[in-house]
C-alpha cells in the first residue's frame, strides 16, 4: 500500500441515502498540518476540509474493544479512499 501525501490524486466513493451515487476525485493538500482534500473552489474559501482521517471506517467484521482509560475502539479499519497516482 502506497501512503498518501500532498499532490497525490484520490478517488472517493460518494454516497447519498446510502447508495453510491458518484466516484468523486481529489487531489491531497496539507492544511493545518493534516492531510485530505477540499471538495470545491467554494469549500476551500470556507476552509471546509476533509481529511484523509474521516476515510477510514471499520469494517464489516471488526470487534468492538475497550481500552482503559480511553475508551472503546474498533479492530479492523478500512480505507474508503484509493490512491490512483501519486508524484
Amino acid at each position: 500500500m502506497k501512503e498518501p501525501k500532498a499532490g497525490d490524486l484520490v478517488r472517493v466513493p460518494r454516497y447519498i441515502f446510502g447508495r453510491l451515487v458518484e466516484m468523486c476525485e481529489f487531489k491531497l493538500e496539507e492544511f493545518h498540518y493534516c492531510l485530505g482534500f477540499f471538495q470545491s473552489e467554494a469549500h476551500k474559501a470556507d476552509g471546509s476540509f476533509t481529511p484523509l482521517c474521516e476515510l477510514i471506517e471499520p469494517s464489516p467484521d471488526a470487534e468492538l474493544k475497550y481500552w482503559s482509560h480511553y475508551g472503546q475502539y474498533t479492530d479492523k479499519k478500512i480505507q474508503t479512499y484509493e490512491i490512483i497516482s501519486s508524484q
